[in-house]
C-alpha cells in the first residue's frame, strides 16, 4: 500500500499509494530502509527500557571444554551407531541449502533474463 510499480504508478493490490511518492525516482523503494529502522527502534525499545539485565556469570573452561567433548562424542556416536541417520542429516542439510540458492538465484535470474519485476517476482 506504500510502494508502487514504476510502469503503473499503482501498488500490487491495484490502489494508488498511501503516501503519494514519486514511483519514477523510485522514491518508494528508497523509504524502506528508513522505515524498517524505525519500526525496528518503536518495537525493541520497551525491550531495552523495561527488562532488567541480569548479572553475568564468568564463563568457566572446564564447562566449555566438557560440553565441545561431549558434543564430538555425540557425533561420534551418530556416525558409529546411526550412520544412516547421520547421512541424512547430512543430505537434509546440503538440499535445504540448495535450495535456498535455487529460489535466491531463481528471482535473480528471472529479472535479469525475462525481465521480471517485483510484481511478476512476487515480491
Amino acid at each position: 500500500l506504500v510502494v508502487a510499480d514504476p510502469s503503473t504508478g499503482k501498488t500490487l493490490l491495484g490502489l494508488h499509494p498511501i503516501v503519494p511518492l514519486d514511483p519514477a525516482t523510485r522514491e518508494g523503494d528508497r523509504l524502506v530502509g528508513p522505515f524498517s529502522a524505525v519500526w525496528y527502534l518503536v518495537f525493541v525499545l520497551p525491550l531495552f527500557l523495561f527488562t532488567p539485565d541480569r548479572p553475568s556469570k564468568p564463563l568457566e573452561r572446564r564447562a566449555v571444554t566438557a560440553s565441545l567433548t561431549q558434543l564430538a562424542r555425540s557425533v561420534r556416536d551418530l556416525v558409529h551407531h546411526h550412520g544412516q541417520v547421520a547421512l541424512f542429516l547430512v543430505a537434509r542439510m546440503l538440499y535445504a541449502d540448495g535450495l535456498g540458492a535455487v529460489f535466491a538465484f531463481g528471482g535473480i535470474y528471472a529479472a535479469t533474463v525475462f525481465g521480471w519485476g517485483a510484481a511478476e517476482l512476487g515480491l
